[in-house]
């Protein structure tokens, strides 16, 4: 479980990726399933989840143009 939420905000071009890894203050891979990006202020934008490997790796891809939240 997260012990604090931590909110990410990104302004994205139409189809970019994003990967990277979740990781806790120590730098240990965080365990959650799922991770997902939603086009702010856009409710009929659709959000995209995506799986969450052991090593805390994901890669979000085909993202909507502009600012995105990116939440575990």
């Amino acid at each position: 479980m997260w012990s604090r939420a931590t909110e990410v905000v990104l302004r994205a071009k139409a189809g970019v990726s994003i990967s990277g890894r979740l990781v806790d203050s120590a730098g240990s891979p965080k365990k959650v399933q799922t991770f997902m990006a939603t086009a702010e202020g856009k409710s009929d934008a659709p959000s995209s989840y995506v799986q969450v490997g052991d090593d805390g790796a994901f890669t979000l891809k085909g993202l909507a143009p502009g600012k995105v939240k990116l939440r575990a």
